[in-house]
C-alpha cells in the first residue's frame, strides 16, 4: 500500500510542476532575464523527469508486491478448493473428470486476482487522489 500511494502521489505532482512552469515562466515572467526562465525551465523539467521516474519505479514495485500477494492468495484457494473437493465422496463427483475440478479452481483463482489487482488500483489509487487533491 506504501508503494501504492507513493506512486499515486508522484503522478499528481507532475502536473503541478508543469503548472509552475507555465505560471511561473511562461505566461507571467516578471522581471526576469531570458537565462533565469531558462534556467528556472530546466531544474523544473529536470525535476518533473525524476518526479515521473520515481513514479514509475514505485508503480513497478507495487505491481511486483500485488502478483505477489495474489499468486499466494490464489494458490492458497487452489489447495484448499482441491482439499474439499478430496474429502467428497466419489459418487458428488463421478460424472466431473479432474480436468473440469482443477479447471474451475483455475478460474477461480484468476477471477480473484483480477479482483483483488482492480481493488487496489482502483479503489486505493481513488482515495489517494482524493485526499491528495483535498489536502493540498
Amino acid at each position: 500500500m506504501l508503494f501504492a500511494g507513493l506512486s499515486q502521489i508522484l503522478h499528481l505532482y507532475d502536473p503541478l510542476i508543469f503548472g509552475w512552469i507555465l505560471d511561473n515562466y511562461a505566461v507571467n515572467p516578471g522581471e526576469m532575464t531570458q537565462e533565469q526562465r531558462v534556467n528556472g525551465v530546466l531544474w523544473l523539467l529536470g525535476l518533473a523527469i525524476v518526479v515521473a521516474l520515481a513514479a514509475r519505479k514505485f508503480s513497478f514495485f507495487k505491481d511486483n508486491v500485488i502478483q505477489l500477494i495474489v499468486r499466494k492468495f490464489g494458490m492458497q484457494i487452489v489447495n484448499d478448493g482441491l482439499r474439499q473437493t478430496m474429502r467428497l465422496p466419489f459418487h458428488e463427483f463421478e460424472d466431473q473428470s479432474s480436468g473440469e475440478i482443477l479447471s474451475i479452481l483455475q478460474k477461480v483463482r484468476a477471477d480473484t486476482q483480477k479482483f483483488i489487482s482492480s481493488f487496489i488500483d482502483i479503489l486505493f489509487s481513488s482515495l489517494v487522489g482524493i485526499d491528495f487533491l483535498v489536502f493540498s
